[in-house]
């Protein structure tokens, strides 16, 4: 049974009935637009990864430290704390420094980018590019085999 709980504007996933919760790596989706962000709980849940949602930047963080996922994904116009201050929170927090932070946003500008190789980010994602991109960076990050570039997934 697929089941949601919302704790402090935090969607959590509970998947304990399915075969593969411990094997499954997690990612936490920090997106506001809840269309968006169920369109990637879904695409994400069809390749087999555990998900996590955030609607906001601090939720995303309390998410973060409390749920230690495999992968974040941080969208960067998000309320109460934009997208970069989520991840120079995250990268300089010892207990989530070492989970990859992927960016997905619709920005496409040269200081955003700039901005996120400072903050350390390790990938950015153009929303536009998401279905042909993001599988492929999350399969490298995570080192699964789940997802090859070119199949459909």
């Amino acid at each position: 049974m697929d089941k949601k709980y919302m704790k402090n504007g935090m969607f959590i996933r509970d998947t304990s009935d399915l075969a593969t919760k411990r094997t499954a790596k997690r990612v936490l989706i920090v997106e506001d637009n809840p269309t968006y962000r169920r369109l990637l709980e879904i695409r994400l849940n069809a390749n087999g990864y555990d998900t996590i949602a955030a609607e906001d930047g601090i939720n995303g963080l309390y998410a973060a430290k409390k749920e230690k996922p495999d992968l974040i994904i941080v969208d960067l116009m998000i309320p109460e704390m934009d997208g970069h201050e989520v991840c120079r929170e995250l990268k300089k927090d010892p207990e989530v420094s070492h989970i990859p932070v992927v960016i997905l946003t619709c920005r496409n500008n040269t200081e955003d980018v700039e901005l996120a190789r400072k903050e350390h980010v390790d990938a950015y994602v153009l929303k536009s590019m998401m279905s042909e991109v993001l599988l492929d960076v999350l399969s490298r990050f995570l080192g699964d085999k789940k997802y090859r570039p070119g199949s459909d997934g």
